[in-house]
C-alpha cells in the first residue's frame, strides 16, 4: 500500500521602488507526486495473510484491501494495518470456487455492502459477491456469468475487470482480443476489439481501468507493449507506449490504475 504525498511550493513576488529588493528564491513545485514506501506484508504460504502468486488488488471506500491470492484460489481482505479480516474461495469450478483468478474490482456505492467482482480466469467467468462491513460476515455470491467461447458474454481467459461510475462492468477478454461491457448484473451490453496492432486492436489485452469521465484504459503486453484509451462506448481515443526502456515505453506492462485526478499509473 502506497502513501501518496503531494508537495506544493509557493514563490514570492518582487517589490517596486528605486532600490529593488531581490525576490526570494521560490520553492520548486514538483510536477509529479512523491511516492513514499509505506511497508509490506505477506510472504509465501497458504496460511492467513500469506500468498501464492498474488495478482489483482482493490480498495473499497472503507479502506479495506482485497487481494487475489491466485494459486491459493482465494480472496483475502485486510485492513489498512495489514490485519487479515476475511478470506473466501477454494480450488474448483463450483460456487465460491476459483481457478487461477486474476483481476478484481469493488463497487463501494453501498458502503455497508461492498460489491466485489472477480475475474475467475481459467473458469472463464466473472463472479460477483456482496461483502458486508460486519466483522466476520460471509461473502454472498450474488451472481456469476460467462463460459468458455467467443460469443457475446463468453470468455477465453478474462484477465481483469473495471467499473465505471454508472455501474457498468468492463472485462478484458484476453484470448479473444476484445473488451466486453456488461451491466452490474452481468447482462451483455457491447464489445470492441479484434486481433492486431492497429488502433482499437489488441494482442492479448491484460489490465483495465476507468477514469472519472468514463474513459477506459487497457494495457497490452508483447508485442504491442502499449496502453490504449477508449470512450465508454468503445471509441478509440489515443494510444501510447511501444517496446523499450525509455520514458513512456514499456516491456510487458501489467496492472494499470487511475487516481482521483485522472493520473494514470501502470
Amino acid at each position: 500500500m502506497l502513501l501518496v504525498i503531494i508537495l506544493v511550493g509557493c514563490g514570492g513576488g518582487g517589490g517596486g521602488g528605486s532600490t529593488p529588493t531581490p525576490d526570494p528564491t521560490p520553492n520548486p513545485t514538483p510536477s509529479n507526486p512523491l511516492y513514499v514506501y509505506g511497508g509490506s506484508w505477506g510472504g509465501s504460504g497458504t496460511g492467513d495473510g500469506k500468498f501464492y502468486q498474488p495478482y489483482g488488488i482493490a480498495i473499497d471506500v472503507n479502506g479495506k484491501i482485497y487481494i487475489v491470492d491466485q494459486n491459493n484460489y482465494r480472496i483475502q481482505q485486510f485492513n489498512e494495518f495489514s490485519t487479515m479480516l476475511l478470506k473466501w474461495g477454494t480450488q474448483g469450478s463450483g460456487y465460491h470456487q476459483f481457478n487461477r483468478p486474476y483481476g478484481i474490482a469493488v463497487d463501494s456505492s453501498d458502503q455497508w455492502n461492498i460489491r466485489v467482482y472477480i475475474a475467475d480466469t481459467m473458469n472463464h467467468r466473472i463472479q460477483k459477491y456482496s461483502v458486508s462491513v460486519s466483522y466476520g460476515a460471509t461473502p454472498i455470491l450474488e451472481t456469476m456469468w460467462g463460459s468458455f467461447g467467443n460469443g457475446d458474454g463468453e470468455f477465453d481467459c478474462p484477465i481483469d475487470i473495471a467499473l465505471d461510475s454508472l455501474g457498468s462492468v468492463y472485462v478484458t477478454d484476453s484470448n479473444n482480443n476484445r473488451i466486453q461491457k456488461f451491466d452490474s448484473d452481468g447482462n451483455f451490453l457491447e464489445k470492441w476489439g479484434t486481433k492486431g496492432s492497429g488502433d482499437g486492436q489488441f494482442e492479448k489485452p491484460n489490465w483495465i481501468a476507468t477514469d472519472s469521465l468514463g474513459n477506459v484504459y487497457i494495457t497490452e503486453g508483447a508485442p504491442n507493449n502499449r496502453v490504449q484509451k477508449f470512450s465508454y462506448l468503445g471509441s478509440f481515443v489515443k494510444k501510447w507506449g511501444g517496446s523499450g526502456s525509455e520514458d513512456g515505453q514499456f516491456s510487458r506492462p501489467e496492472d494499470i490504475t487511475v487516481d482521483s485526478s485522472n493520473n494514470i499509473c501502470c
